[in-house]
């Protein structure tokens, strides 16, 4: 199984500049930052955050100083972190940081004063609100892609299930070995198949509905 980032992107802000347009003042700043990650096998997981540590270290004018924590069960996945004291030669790359790899924490550690100028807060504003509405629309995107998935494969799923009790009529779980879902996540599909008369139950077997004069919907 491939790994997840729920918390951040493998590739974080390496090679990328969301806030172009800002022109901050240039001066080391330095923050400790947690980047966590989540997925599976743990041998993966572990790979995957050292490779994101490496290229990391490998940035120019950046210091690095890296703690990696072990990998520990999470539920059925895995989870690790790394906690990374960066020294960032100048506050747009650390708010690139911050946009791109979505740490889970970040403190700044120096230096203890920060000033910017009204114009410099402004650009940044406007760019991260453009980062924001783009990721906006993506997820828009995404989410309506999912609803097309999920009405295509639920028509898939009834127009199977209906015409395998065609053939002949079955209990839950016959029906459950042939679809390849398990007794708990059918029911309510099939509670719903019911409702719209698809299919009809008898002494505790499913039959097609065709059998009652029951038409189909389209």
């Amino acid at each position: 199984m491939k790994i997840i980032y729920p918390t951040n992107k493998l590739n974080c802000f390496l090679g990328t500049r969301v806030i172009n347009s800002c022109v901050f003042p240039s001066f080391m700043i330095t923050a400790r930052c947690i980047v966590e990650m989540l997925g599976s096998p743990a041998e993966y997981l572990d790979k995957t955050i050292r490779a994101y540590v490496d290229r990391l270290k490998s940035e120019k004018n950046l210091r690095v100083v890296v703690k990696i924590a072990d990998v520990i069960p999470k539920e059925s996945l895995f989870s690790t972190f790394a906690d990374l004291e960066i020294s960032f030669d100048d506050v747009a790359r650390l708010l690139n940081f911050c946009i791109e790899s979505m740490p889970s924490s970040v403190e700044i550690l120096d230096p203890v004063t920060v000033s910017l100028d009204r114009d410099v807060l402004s650009n940044f504003i406007n760019d991260l609100q453009a980062k924001l509405h783009t990721v906006d629309m993506d997820l828009k995107l995404l989410t309506a892609k999912a609803a097309i998935l999920d009405k295509n494969s639920m028509m898939i799923f009834r127009n199977f299930v209906v015409h395998a009790l065609k053939s002949k009529p079955m209990t839950l779980g016959e029906i459950s070995n042939i679809v390849g879902v398990n007794d708990d996540d059918l029911e309510p599909y099939i509670d719903r198949m019911l409702e719209q008369k698809l299919i009809f139950k008898e002494k505790g077997v499913y039959k097609s509905g065709e059998k009652r004069g029951i038409v189909e919907d389209s």
